[in-house]
């Protein structure tokens, strides 16, 4: 293989699947430990003017905020769970 790039020698190849090993992992139950620092803000449509207008000023400091409007199908325990599968610690409802 090296020769293609100019030089003869012995090598050997080595690859990892990122998906591959983030599902072993997943099976072992083994928790990398992962900072989210994100702030999500979930709000109906009678408080969307005031979440944005707050995450405005979250990110003028340079903190990251997702918006996400409420939906009717999804609870706020819907939303929770989500949070925290996401390792997101901060949530906070426009309702």
């Amino acid at each position: 293989m090296l020769k293609s790039f100019g030089k003869s020698a012995p090598s050997i190849g080595f690859a990892v699947v990122i998906n591959q090993l983030m599902a072993a992992l997943q099976r072992q139950n083994v928790r990398i430990p992962f900072e989210n620092t994100t702030k999500w803000f979930i709000y109906s449509q009678q408080y969307r003017q005031d979440a944005i207008k707050d995450a405005q000023v979250l990110r003028s400091r340079g903190e990251q905020v997702e918006l996400m409007p409420l939906t009717e199908q999804n609870t706020k325990a819907v939303y929770e769970k989500y949070a925290e599968e996401n390792h997101i610690q901060d949530i906070i409802f426009y309702m």
